[in-house]
């Protein structure tokens, strides 16, 4: 019974997930750009490396493996990432370069443009599904995939000029530093014909809203609170509250909330020219062995020489 539910399941969902899953991040204040891509600032060559096995303890639980590279040069940003996404049967590729473009509309205050655009390649992987019935005439054989090009938008507005250390988590700074941006994933609703469901797919658009404030509390001490809200037509409205506490600027631990009822317990530190940021998600409902890992390995560069700033 439970294989046929999970069968059943699928099939009804490879029209949904198949092609507008965008994979969750907790540590996404360390990869800003994934969400807005206007949030470039660093002038040093930013490379972080992003690993998360979400729900640890279920069979072919969603695992993500990714690299972010960017880089502002004077008042444009430039980058590009690559997110390997796994979902029991179901795999996505995602492929984006990234740029930027910063006005300074008043004393301290940017305003940034930023617009990725790629592809994301979608496979669904049927011929692994332990089936209960052979030859089920309900669940294909033959394995699907699809190719569609993707761009995403956004605004970013900041009192962060050059901010070598905002994307890894520091703010040497007396004065209080915020950003809020919104952005839109997908923002062309491309359709394709999907094999599997036959019938036509799309990439639904996201719509998020990100911001964050931080300030001092302390000689030594700094404080930051964080937003991200998410819409996604036909999925339920997600809202993630948190925040980060900093010690002498190279380590912080934090913790969030999510409206999915998952708590992130982050834990981070720098040294040198690396970066190594840690979560671990647990949910509050009901559900056995619902928790998540995620690490975030950062290197940070000028030119082709590593550069110990911390």
């Amino acid at each position: 019974m439970k294989k046929i539910f999970i069968s059943l399941l699928i099939i009804s969902l490879s029209s949904v997930i198949f092609a507008q899953h965008f994979p969750k991040m907790s540590q996404y204040e360390l990869n800003k750009n994934l969400i807005n891509p206007a949030a470039i600032t660093s002038e040093d060559i930013n490379v972080n490396l992003l690993y998360r096995n979400q729900w640890t303890g279920f069979k072919d639980s969603p695992n993500t493996f990714g690299i972010n590279a960017y880089k502002k040069h004077k008042n444009m940003g430039f980058g590009l990432f690559l997110l390997n996404d796994n979902a029991g049967v179901f795999n996505q590729n995602i492929f984006h370069l990234n740029y930027s473009y910063a006005l300074k509309v008043a004393d301290d205050i940017f305003l940034q443009f930023g617009l990725s655009g790629g592809f994301n390649i979608y496979k669904v992987r049927f011929e692994d599904l332990e089936m209960y019935h052979a030859n089920d005439p309900y669940i294909p054989l033959q394995n699907g995939s699809a190719f569609l090009p993707d761009f995403n938008f956004g605004v970013l507005l900041s009192n962060i000029e050059e901010e070598t250390q905002w994307a890894f988590g520091s703010l040497a700074q007396d004065d209080p530093t915020f950003y809020v941006g919104v952005s839109m994933q997908h923002i062309v609703s491309v359709i394709t014909t999907n094999p599997i469901a036959k019938k036509d797919d799309y990439l639904s658009r996201h719509f998020n809203l990100m911001g964050g404030f931080k300030h001092v509390v302390g000689e030594q001490f700094q404080m930051e609170e964080t937003l991200l809200l998410k819409y996604v037509a036909g999925a339920p409205f997600q809202a993630d509250l948190g925040f980060r506490f900093f010690y002498q600027n190279n380590y912080w631990t934090g913790l969030s909330y999510r409206s999915s009822n998952d708590i992130s317990v982050k834990l981070g530190v720098i040294y040198q020219y690396l970066l190594f940021g840690y979560s671990y998600d647990f949910n509050i409902s009901k559900i056995p062995n619902h928790h998540s890992h995620e690490i975030v390995l950062g290197f940070r560069m000028q030119g082709a020489k590593f550069v110990p700033k911390y």
